[in-house]
């Protein structure tokens, strides 16, 4: 008498074929997303080596950045000392000037006294 039911067991083979057709559609939605989920995956592995490289290369330039300021700052102070020597030389070559003009004038009037 469970034949006679109301979609007996046709109902029970229908209700069973829907359930596999379901499985494999969702089976087939899940594949889908697991091969982009995995192509996502790949692709967030790509772009994290190239973030970590760009990351690496600002460190060397941060590196070489500070060596070259150390560098100007050497140079700069270089030439600070370099200019504040050739000031003191000027100094003196200006009074190394005056002291032979200073004793040109007393030569000639030592010899002016002479004759």
């Amino acid at each position: 008498m469970a034949n006679t039911a109301p979609g007996g067991a046709s109902a029970a083979v229908r209700d069973k074929r829907d359930v596999v057709r379901r499985i494999g559609l969702l089976e087939n939605r899940l594949d889908g997303v697991m091969v982009n989920f995995n192509a996502t995956l790949s692709q967030n592995g790509a772009v994290r080596k190239e973030i970590d490289h760009l990351v690496q290369e600002r460190a060397n330039f941060n590196e070489m950045i500070a060596r070259l300021q150390k560098r100007i700052a050497a140079n700069r102070k270089t030439i600070g000392d370099i200019t504040e020597l050739s000031i003191q030389a000027f100094d003196q070559r200006e009074e190394c000037q005056s002291k032979i003009q200073a004793l040109q004038v007393k030569y000639k009037i030592i010899n002016l006294c002479a004759t």
